[in-house]
């Protein structure tokens, strides 16, 4: 897929798959290669295949062991809470 990517729920890029720009949803979990900035409302997941290239901002992040995030990491407030983000969450398994 080339171009950016918006969806009003859930991005799933498997594993195999490529994005070449950026991704904007609620929710975006990743098996494949992105080569463009994430934007979640809610959660971004890297599975353990994936490769990020780009930066990602959301309130929740969880990374898989041998999930791969070059670039910047950007952790924010949920919406609608006025709650501080979580901070980043990494899922070793």
């Amino acid at each position: 897929m080339v171009g950016t990517l918006r969806a009003g729920h859930l991005v799933l890029v498997a594993k195999g798959g490529t994005v070449e720009g950026d991704i904007h949803a609620q929710e975006a979990i990743l098996g494949g290669e992105v080569n463009g900035s994430i934007l979640a409302d809610g959660r971004v997941e890297v599975q353990a295949a994936a490769v990020i290239h780009g930066d990602i901002t959301t309130p929740c992040l969880v990374v898989n062991e041998g999930g791969v995030v070059c670039g910047d990491v950007h952790m924010t407030k949920p919406k609608g809470t006025g709650a501080p983000g979580s901070g980043p969450i990494i899922d070793a398994s």
